[in-house]
């Protein structure tokens, strides 16, 4: 028995997640500068350190659920800001299997 498919498929997870969490320090970064915060300015509205700030927005830590709704409440953000816009599109041309996967993990964070 071979586990190269498997391999394959925790490789491409792997690499998925590195682009979601890419998007989602562009997306902070984007909806930041479009309020006129500076980094410190929105670390201190959220509760959070600057450099985690940075760090996010850097694509360099893994940010938490918890930091990632009091980001979106000090941008006055949906969560679905970080998640959905512009990429429904992009859902939608993945295998079925990978969509619903993709869509049931986007509600599970917005719970």
């Amino acid at each position: 028995m071979s586990f190269t498919n498997f391999d394959n498929i925790e490789n491409k997870n792997m690499i998925e997640e590195k682009e979601l969490r890419d998007d989602l320090g562009q997306r902070i970064r984007k909806a930041r500068l479009s309020q006129g915060y500076t980094q410190a300015q929105l670390a201190e509205l959220a509760g959070l350190s600057p450099k985690y700030i940075t760090l996010i927005e850097t694509n360099n830590v893994n940010v938490s659920l918890g930091a990632l709704i009091d980001i979106a409440n000090a941008l006055g953000e949906s969560m679905e800001y970080f998640f959905a816009e512009n990429n429904s599109e992009d859902i939608k041309k993945l295998p079925l299997k990978e969509r619903v996967a993709v869509e049931e993990l986007i509600r599970n964070l917005l719970e």
